[in-house]
């Protein structure tokens, strides 16, 4: 049997990919104008944010899975960042990646549930 030569297959950045159909086009304006600022929103409202500050007795106490949310949001926001540059976006996903690393351990560990949760009943 002959064997058929394949193409080599090159990957290429994100950042070089325009969408310009009707189907994934729209999603990701969608994502990019909606989504993201929703989900700022909710985390903000939840109280993911202040997850880091918080004292028992207080409501919103964290939960063990906040701060991969707001990870997943940075995360989300920062491919946004890369493909459509956004000043206001840029500057939330900074306050929170400052935050964060405000109430980091001394050995790197950053778990809000645990530090803030488990120590505080501990007490």
């Amino acid at each position: 049997m002959k064997q058929t030569s394949l193409c080599k297959l090159t990957a290429v950045p994100f950042t070089k990919v325009q969408l310009t159909d009707t189907f994934w086009a729209p999603r990701v304006e969608v994502n990019r104008r909606v989504t993201l600022p929703m989900q700022y929103q909710q985390c903000k409202e939840t109280g993911r944010f202040d997850a880091w500050t918080w004292e028992k007795g207080k409501p919103n106490e964290p939960h063990i899975f906040w701060d991969s949310d707001i990870g997943k949001w940075i995360e989300a926001a920062a491919y946004s960042l890369m493909t459509h540059p956004d000043k206001d976006l840029e500057e939330k996903i900074d306050a929170a990646v400052e935050l964060m690393a405000a109430h980091q351990g001394q050995d790197g560990y950053l778990n809000s549930h645990f530090s803030r949760r488990c120590r505080n009943l501990e007490k």
